[in-house]
């Protein structure tokens, strides 16, 4: 029984961790968003006109096209995810 405990206690901080890991990678992310970076048509698509922003991370893709407001919204809930865990 102590033992069961024991691994439901390790389980459980583990997790939390591993969830505090992931929203800190999220805001870390988001804040590294050019919201207003340049895109230029290119092949029925838009590309972006810097070249390293092509190199980015389909997660940075998405919250730049999601717009500043609701990246700012996400972030602050994350943020805010994370004080209620440490």
């Amino acid at each position: 029984m102590k033992q069961e405990e024991e691994q439901r206690a390790y389980v459980e901080h583990a997790s939390r961790l591993e969830l505090m890991k992931r929203l800190q990678e999220f805001v870390t992310l988001a804040r590294s968003v050019d919201i207003a970076a340049q895109t230029k048509p290119q092949t029925g698509r838009a590309v972006f006109v810097n070249p390293a922003y092509e190199r980015k991370p389909a997660a940075w893709k998405m919250l730049y096209r999601t717009g500043e407001e609701p990246t700012l919204a996400a972030v602050a809930a994350a943020k805010g995810w994370l004080k209620e865990l440490s």
